[in-house]
């Protein structure tokens, strides 16, 4: 189940930025979005680096 909510995610991404992209005079938040994820990923990381803790996939 989590790998369709991974891919349903994965398709309203690329709808969002190829909509955001197509629209005249939006392009630029293209990059704001991207810089987004790049924060979010880099405070989770630090997150876990500070705490020392890490995510296990039991179920893998």
């Amino acid at each position: 189940m989590s790998l369709l909510g991974v891919l349903a995610c994965l398709i309203a991404l690329i709808a969002l930025i190829w909509k955001t992209v197509a629209t005249p005079g939006q392009a630029w938040q293209v990059p704001v979005l991207v810089a987004m994820a790049i924060v979010s990923l880099v405070v989770e990381w630090s997150y876990r680096a500070v705490t020392g803790r890490s995510i296990v996939l039991k179920h893998l």
